[in-house]
């Protein structure tokens, strides 16, 4: 990823200083090119959520569950 995009993404994810932002903000205000990259980062990223979010509701796979369930943790060396 270009340093520009990780920009990008850190602005739409909402991680840049107030300082960052608004001088963001002041080049996608003159440079369509940085528009439309903005644009496609933004639909690929809600695509992304939108695949995430419909996989939350898959049932958890029956092995995992009782793999979890017969987890004991190992006593640790400090354990007196």
């Amino acid at each position: 990823m270009s340093e520009i995009e990780l920009m990008l993404s850190a602005y739409i994810d909402g991680e840049l200083s107030n300082t960052d932002s608004l001088e963001l903000e002041i080049q996608l205000a003159t440079d369509a090119e940085l528009r439309e990259q903005l644009e496609r980062l933004v639909a690929a990223d809600a695509a992304a959520m939108s695949d995430f979010d419909a996989m939350l509701n898959d049932p958890v796979p029956a092995a995992l569950v009782d793999h979890i369930t017969a987890f004991q943790p190992r006593a640790s060396a400090n354990e007196d």
